[in-house]
């Protein structure tokens, strides 16, 4: 066992409260690095995953090595996985961290406390220190990175800031327009003409200085189009993701012809383009039916740097 034989485990979870566990109590009687709470509310979960090497930049990959569109994984890195679920709300979540490549032998949760141990050592730690503290799995980390972000875990209190209120209805910007508040979703939206598309334009919701400070970041970033670059780093890996994998063979038995980057840069389009409360973003372009009818999904960060390209939806 590897930690990848279950594939969702917000939806084990969910199973297991609902009085079917058997798939995570295997799991976990099988594989030392998988720990399950006993109301099966929390999973953690360490295991490798895919590392591409692609410019001398090292990106992680939210997948099991040698699985991403074919290809043989450049390296592997190990990860932290943390899943939750509540059956009263039917609310769950799902999400991975890096941490560095050492002989882990085994993972537990007492409580709020979670315990790594590896050859001679361990570390105790928590949820939120977690999220705070490492790098994303999805993504550019060196070794370095993840080790250094890993050794500042010490089980620290992370005591939650402040409930953010609305103070602005509306945002004003002279050059991406009006931006009107959307209490559901809880961000702000306006539409912005990219060539002869008109683009959604979302900045989340965030603190009031910071708000106003990653307004003037995104104006910032659309004036130099940002997008465009990330355009270009993002088509190669997906021309290779669309021949590898998704080349549709059509009813008479001929297969359809591969794609060129050139090709697919002109049929894609952007539709929309949301800044997070740090200011990174992610780009949402329509496919042209070339990955049958998913959205590909560009992340940047606050900087404006391509980070990966995935399909959604």
């Amino acid at each position: 066992m590897n930690g990848w034989e279950i594939k969702s485990f917000t939806q084990a979870l969910n199973d297991a409260q609902s009085g079917n566990s058997k798939e995570l109590d295997s799991l976990v009687a099988n594989y030392p690095l998988c720990a399950v709470k006993s109301d099966y509310s929390q999973a953690i979960i360490l295991r490798r995953f895919h590392v591409q090497i692609w410019k001398d930049e090292r990106r992680v990959l939210n997948c099991e090595p040698d699985t991403y569109a074919g290809s043989k994984s450049d390296d592997e890195q190990w990860g932290i996985t943390l899943a939750n679920y509540d059956k009263t709300t039917g609310s769950g979540s799902e999400g991975s961290k890096c941490i560095p490549n050492y002989k882990y032998t085994s993972v537990s949760i007492n409580n709020d406390t979670i315990t790594l141990k590896w050859e001679n050592s361990e570390v105790a730690t928590n949820l939120k220190e977690i999220y705070r503290k490492l790098r994303f799995i999805y993504g550019i980390s060196t070794t370095k990175e993840i080790e250094e972000a890993f050794g500042t875990l010490c089980n620290e209190t992370i005591i939650a800031p402040p409930p953010v209120t609305v103070v602005y209805k509306t945002l004003e910007s002279e050059i991406l327009g009006t931006f009107k508040f959307d209490k559901k979703l809880e961000y702000y939206k306006t539409k912005y003409k990219i060539g002869k598309q008109n683009v959604n334009i979302t900045i989340d919701l965030t603190y009031p200085d910071e708000l106003k400070m990653n307004l003037k970041k995104a104006e910032k970033l659309m004036s130099a189009k940002f997008y465009e670059k990330a355009l270009q780093k993002m088509a190669k890996p997906m021309v290779k993701l669309k021949n590898d994998t998704w080349l549709e063979e059509y009813d008479n038995g001929e297969e359809e012809q591969p794609i060129t980057t050139d090709e697919l840069l002109k049929r894609i389009r952007i539709t929309d383009i949301a800044f997070d409360d740090e200011c990174e973003a992610e780009i949402y372009c329509d496919d042209d039916d070339i990955f049958w009818g998913h959205s590909i999904l560009i992340s940047t960060n606050a900087r404006g740097t391509y980070q990966d390209a995935t399909l959604a939806g």
